[in-house]
């Protein structure tokens, strides 16, 4: 190939490239604030979409092509991802994915951010929908814990009744 140069080319590339690396010095405060709204749903639809294919890596057992045992092996070895946090991306795309099983995020929770959906993870059903994308992960945290103690004080009172009625 006549006037073909490889290395011409990813120079021309790399200048190229390097002069498109500089658009961020021109955003001003509101594409700054479009940018990072835009980079914080990115960060959330990926730990959905990390959470769906670990789920199907699970469930196919394909993890046992690389000789794996188990997919949390696997997650570890392949991706850094330990136990704890591959179990609960999976369960964020089981509770908050379209149909509960799919790459992307339900169109109900796409205000959440990831630390709310996580706080999320640990509320009933009928409990998410006292939620909404205006709390904090530590309000819906404090949201799931002050059931807990509604639920302790009836048991507490139930359990004190019925030693009554027993003596």
């Amino acid at each position: 190939m006549a006037g073909f140069d490889v290395i011409e080319m990813l120079n021309g590339n790399s200048i190229q490239a390097a002069g498109a690396r500089k658009w961020y010095q021109e955003a001003n405060y509101e594409d700054a604030k479009e940018i990072i709204r835009d980079e914080l749903g990115n960060i959330r639809n990926s730990f959905v979409k990390v959470g769906y294919f670990l789920r199907r890596i699970k469930e196919t057992e394909g993890y046992q092509e690389d000789g794996y045992e188990t997919i949390w092996d696997c997650a570890k070895d392949q991706f850094g991802i330990t136990r704890t946090t591959a179990s609960r991306w999976m369960e964020i795309n089981r509770r908050f994915s379209e149909g509960g099983y799919s790459p992307y995020l339900a169109e109900e929770y796409k205000g959440y951010n990831k630390s709310q959906l996580q706080e999320m993870l640990y509320l009933p059903e009928e409990k998410l929908e006292e939620v909404d994308p205006g709390m904090t992960a530590m309000e819906i945290r404090a949201a799931g814990k002050s059931r807990k103690k509604k639920h302790r004080k009836v048991r507490k009172r139930t359990e004190k009744s019925a030693r009554k009625r027993t003596r």
